[in-house]
């Protein structure tokens, strides 16, 4: 009988465990959004902006390098080597900053390109840093295909990929 009492207590315990986990990792994770913003920061040498079909919805940020080394965009895109980017959350949190130095033409494009249906865009050189956000594909899908009413170039997936913003730290 007090084998049966303590086994009772300690699935007792291993149930509460489980049921503080599952309410914790909810309740803290921001998982439950399709899009959220880190406070870490990424740089990269020389990085481009790259529109690979006009056509089609995405706008990616790639080190130059790698895209002159290979022209498959959806294999860089796989291999963590192509990120979405997203200008327009940036520009929101300038919006919500004072006293900064900040002028928008530094954060344009200063050369473009268009080969066949895609579009590149070289940044100011002053733009190396980038802050790291995730996404959820599906939601970056549907957020730029019903404004632009276009298909995606990523197909849809629940995957989280990471998103770069630029990073107004530095300047």
């Amino acid at each position: 009988m007090e084998i049966l009492r303590k086994i009772k207590s300690y699935l007792r315990a291993k149930l509460y465990v489980c049921f503080f986990l599952l309410i914790s990792s909810s309740f803290f994770s921001q998982k439950l959004s399709d899009y959220y913003l880190t406070t870490k920061i990424v740089s990269f040498k020389d990085p481009i902006i790259v529109v690979p079909d006009y056509d089609k919805v995405g706008i990616f940020i790639v080190e130059s390098e790698d895209f002159n080394k290979e022209k498959n965009f959806k294999s860089l895109f796989k291999h963590k080597k192509a990120f979405f980017f997203d200008k327009e959350a940036f520009f929101y949190e300038i919006n919500n900053i004072k006293d900064i130095n900040y002028k928008e033409e530094d954060y344009d494009y200063v050369i473009r390109k268009e080969i066949n249906h895609s579009i590149i865009l070289r940044l100011n050189e002053k733009i190396k840093s980038f802050y790291v956000g995730f996404i959820r594909v599906e939601y970056y899908n549907y957020i730029n295909t019903t404004a632009d009413k276009r298909a995606p170039y990523i197909k849809n997936t629940e995957d989280y990929v990471p998103i770069l913003i630029p990073s107004i730290k530095g300047l």
